[in-house]
């Protein structure tokens, strides 16, 4: 009976070990079928994780702008600042006298300086290589350097005639009285002139009429009829001549007068003349005077 009972507990065990181990095979199998990952490469992906943040974390903090940062489209550019205007040195001339007309009648005598030279200027007309001639008034011309406007004017002292004298508007005379010149000897609108006079007289026509302004004079229908003679200085060559504030000179032996450039032609050939006419207007009367140089 005990034998029989051994070789019971004998199978009982070995059919128990072989239970465990069936057991046991069948967890280690369920282990093996799930795909092994070791403890690095968790760690690798978890640091990948946090160095590369998503785009989602980068939009937020631009959104809030918690370093108070400008957009770049709300920034300014620069202003571009202009090169300053290249500053000419003044012009070295002096304004002698000035006749006013229409704009393409107008003069200008202008001296240079350096030279001491004088030349007559009209509109347009270029005094060296930048500066051109673009208004002349009273006593006063305006050029053009560039972009840059310059105005010369007459200096005080050479202001001819009183103050106050002269015309009050283009062809109209001032309310002053006209002064009476002195009349040299002979008949009545006859003179006998001096030849080195009227030489000196009109060798430097400039400084003649620096003595006296002369303007156009203009006929109802708007055109010149002649040169009005004002603010002739006492003692002046065109008070020896007989002339008066207000004269028109019209004719100067039998050339009409009308624009300034023919005006000063004339005058500049009077030197060589021996007899001389001149036609006028004096209180809205003709007049004529003859000259005998002598």
């Amino acid at each position: 009976m005990k034998r029989y009972l051994w070789t019971l507990n004998v199978i009982f065990l070995f059919g128990f070990s072989y239970f465990v181990a069936d057991l046991v095979s069948l967890f280690i199998g369920r282990q093996l079928d799930l795909p092994a990952r070791s403890p690095a490469v968790e760690w690798a992906a978890t640091t990948e994780a946090q160095v590369k943040p998503t785009t989602e974390v980068y939009s937020s903090i631009v959104d809030r702008n918690i370093f108070g940062i400008k957009p770049a489209s709300a920034i300014a550019p620069p202003e571009a600042v202009a090169p300053a205007p290249v500053q000419l040195p003044p012009l070295r001339v002096r304004l002698v006298g000035t006749i006013v007309g229409e704009a393409e009648q107008s003069l200008a005598v202008i001296e240079d300086l350096g030279t001491k030279e004088q030349r007559l200027y009209h509109i347009d007309d270029l005094l060296g290589p930048d500066a051109k001639l673009i208004e002349v008034s009273r006593n006063e011309v305006t050029f053009l350097r560039g972009k840059v406007r310059e105005t010369v004017t007459v200096e005080e002292g050479d202001f001819p005639g009183q103050p106050g004298t002269g015309l009050s508007s283009l062809g109209q005379p001032a309310s002053a009285v006209p002064a009476v010149a002195p009349r040299p000897a002979g008949t009545q609108n006859s003179w006998v002139l001096d030849k080195q006079e009227v030489a000196s007289a009109l060798e430097n026509l400039p400084q003649l009429l620096t003595k006296a302004r002369v303007v156009p004079d203009l006929s109802p229908d708007g055109k010149s009829d002649g040169f009005r003679i004002v603010s002739i200085s006492p003692a002046s060559f065109y008070e020896r001549i007989g002339l008066r504030n207000g004269d028109v000179i019209q004719r100067i032996n039998g050339i009409e007068v009308k624009d300034p450039q023919t005006f000063m032609q004339v005058f500049t050939q009077l030197k060589d003349e021996t007899n001389i006419t001149m036609d006028l207007m004096r209180n809205n009367q003709k007049e004529s005077f003859t000259y005998e140089i002598r």
